[in-house]
């Protein structure tokens, strides 16, 4: 079986015979028929099952996976009418997850897989008009489209249009007087240094 799904990438029924030297119809039954056990719960499980299409085989880690939900209904179809797929619906029942209640459901505003018309009706039920229009621009980015007066009326008292701080490229250089200034803020004096001269003895003339 590991061979098979190395070389070929699926179970193909006329590798695995190939490989078991039976015919197609030989190796396909004893692969049905093949059981592993879980180590830890000792319960057995097949190792692969019936597609639903009627092609290759399915290991049982793919058809145990996914979507399981709707590959069990899918089975119950078809156990209705064919007994073969009685193991399959008791395998995929087993591994069913448990359903959740809506309470458990996380929605936040703004996730993607909500989709533009969900939100759309929660704004203009809590706005209390239709002429809110919301369209989803991919990624994180949306639209809201809605006249001034419904804006107004959504916004919370005392808040108004919102405002943009502009901040200079360059820091302001605090010039040297600003510097140099006292703490109250009065321009400090500037002291000066005089020197004082002897004054010159005057000449007598001489006669």
């Amino acid at each position: 079986m590991a061979i098979v799904m190395e070389q070929k990438g699926t179970l193909d029924t006329n590798t695995l015979a190939q490989v078991m030297g039976v015919t197609p119809q030989v190796a396909r039954e004893r692969l049905l028929a093949a059981r592993s056990t879980d180590p830890e719960t000792g319960d057995e499980y097949p190792l692969v099952f019936e597609p639903h299409n009627g092609g290759d085989l399915v290991p049982a880690a793919d058809y145990l996976s996914g979507n399981v939900r709707a590959r069990l209904e899918e089975a119950q179809a078809l156990a209705a009418d064919d007994s073969r797929f009685d193991i399959n619906v008791q395998q995929l029942e087993a591994v069913l997850p448990p359903d959740i209640t809506p309470g458990e459901i996380d929605a936040p505003m703004g996730a993607a897989w909500l989709g533009g018309d969900i939100v759309q009706a929660f704004l203009r039920d809590k706005l209390n008009s239709d002429t809110v229009r919301v369209s989803y621009q991919g990624g994180s980015l949306w639209k809201v489209d809605a006249p001034d007066g419904v804006k107004k009326a959504g916004s919370p008292p005392g808040s108004g249009a919102p405002t943009t701080t502009r901040r200079s490229s360059s820091p302001k250089r605090s010039s040297p007087t600003a510097a140099s200034a006292s703490p109250t803020g009065t321009r400090p004096e500037r002291r000066t240094s005089m020197r004082t001269r002897r004054p010159r003895p005057r000449r007598r003339p001489t006669s």
